[in-house]
């Protein structure tokens, strides 16, 4: 017992020592200092507790974003149902409609074949479009020959241009005169004044021409183009009573443009005689007139 006692007031006598060494103050009870082994533990056990803290704020976050996105997904789903069954809606409703406009032509066809007043009236309204196509097929061919007279003026211009250069050179001749347009082998004149047929056709004889005289399609297309919209004489009377062109030409021959109910020899104007002498209209087409009228003319002449 004596001996414990000793051994615990010579620990005491220890401490008062190390404090004493130390700076501190009696009476201060101390803990021993960790050792280096202690300090890596805890530093290990701080780093653990960090990253176990991260990654549950880790999976709290990615939860919160995964319900999000999957409520949004949702969302998404639900808009395009709607939307794929209203157009299915909205195309039964259509097909309905279809099929109701089939019953309709097909009660209307039954109706047909047992109404023969109403299968006359298609029958008509048939023909109304072979018209109407006909029509289109013209009016096609009419631009046809239309653009054909042009390439055949243009040729004609440039064969025209080379025979005046050549006839410069050689002082020559076989080319139309100055200032007269030249197709298809022919050189006219359009004149700028009016006069009555018999004058306008000794004018032509002056220049070793004869009115216009339509010998094609083609040729009539191009005085129509020299012409409208003004009143031109024709080299055509029927005089002695027969339509006859002042070239010789046979009318049987040639192509005709008359106005509808023309030529009609009309005696009406109160003056002598009947309407004798063809002229051109402002649209192009013939007209029987009194030779004795005042209208512009067109002279021909064939290149020699």
């Amino acid at each position: 017992m004596v001996k414990d006692y000793q051994d615990l007031q010579c620990l005491e006598v220890a401490d008062e020592s190390y404090k004493n060494e130390k700076g501190l103050p009696a009476g201060i009870m101390t803990f021993p200092r960790p050792s280096s082994n202690s300090r890596i533990l805890l530093g290990l056990f701080a780093l653990c507790a960090l990253s176990i803290l991260i990654l549950i704020i880790i999976v709290a976050v990615y939860n919160s974003n995964t319900k999000q996105m999957q409520k949004t997904q949702q969302e998404d789903l639900s808009n395009f149902t709607q939307s794929v069954k209203s157009e299915f809606g909205t195309l039964d409703r259509k097909s309905e409609a279809v099929n109701e406009k089939i019953k309709e032509v097909d009660t209307a066809l039954e109706k047909l074949r047992t109404d023969n007043s109403r299968g006359e009236a298609v029958n008509e309204k048939i023909k109304e479009v072979d018209t109407a196509l006909e029509k289109l097929r013209t009016d096609n061919s009419r631009e046809v020959v239309q653009m054909k007279v042009q390439l055949q003026e243009l040729k004609d211009t440039i064969k025209n241009l080379k025979c005046e250069v050549h006839n410069l050179k050689t002082n020559g001749s076989g080319c139309c005169p100055f200032g007269w347009p030249v197709f298809s082998g022919s050189c006219y004149y359009i004149s700028k004044g009016s006069n009555t047929w018999v004058d306008s056709r000794k004018h032509c004889i002056t220049e070793d021409a004869h009115l216009v005289v339509i010998n094609t399609k083609a040729e009539q297309e191009y005085i129509q183009t020299k012409t409208i919209p003004d009143f031109y004489w024709l080299g055509l009377t029927d005089v002695g009573g027969t339509w006859k062109w002042v070239d010789g030409t046979s009318y049987a021959s040639t192509p005709t443009n008359w106005s509808p109910g023309q030529p009609d020899k009309f005696y009406g104007h109160g003056l002598e005689g009947a309407e004798a002498c063809a002229h051109l209209q402002h649209n192009g087409q013939w007209n029987d007139d009194y030779c004795s009228s005042l209208y512009k003319w067109v002279c021909e002449k064939e290149i020699n």
